[in-house]
């Protein structure tokens, strides 16, 4: 299948690209161990309350076959990360990355200062698989896994 993936040329708000890639689902096999990475303010910042803005933080690099979740614990008291993000060309997940901006939304008015904690990144391994060939298959697999 085809699609677009509409990106962030160089910095969020100001210039739109596209790419039509082929896509497919696949599977993924994640890692049970994992690594902590801090996404950290890398500039001050006036927050408005309910008022979505993209901070930069300080870069964190994500290797090549890993995946990436923010911890939704709170870990700032204006608000949450709701997004990790990276401009330009979006890469492949077998590709090495770097995260250099978040997504915050303040819930309240306020300033983020450089240097303060604004969310922990979860870090997995994960191993590309031939996804699933059906529901069913699915349901078997996980029932005799984890039994019924």
């Amino acid at each position: 299948m085809k699609v677009d993936i509409v990106y962030w040329e160089d910095e969020i708000g100001k210039s739109l690209n596209r790419v039509s890639v082929d896509v497919h689902p696949f599977g993924i096999q994640v890692g049970m161990r994992a690594e902590w990475q801090m996404a950290v303010a890398a500039e001050d910042k006036e927050v408005k309350a309910q008022m979505m803005v993209p901070i930069d933080i300080k870069p964190v690099d994500i290797p090549a076959k890993a995946i990436v979740l923010p911890c939704f614990f709170m870990r700032h008291a204006l608000g949450i990360v709701t997004s990790l993000a990276s401009l330009g060309r979006p890469l492949r997940v077998e590709d090495e990355r770097r995260i250099s901006q978040v997504l915050f939304y303040p819930i309240q008015d306020g300033l983020i200062r450089k240097d303060e904690l604004l969310a922990v990144i979860n870090i997995f391994p994960a191993a590309m698989e031939e996804p699933l060939p059906n529901k069913e298959a699915v349901y078997r697999w996980m029932s005799q896994r984890y039994g019924d």
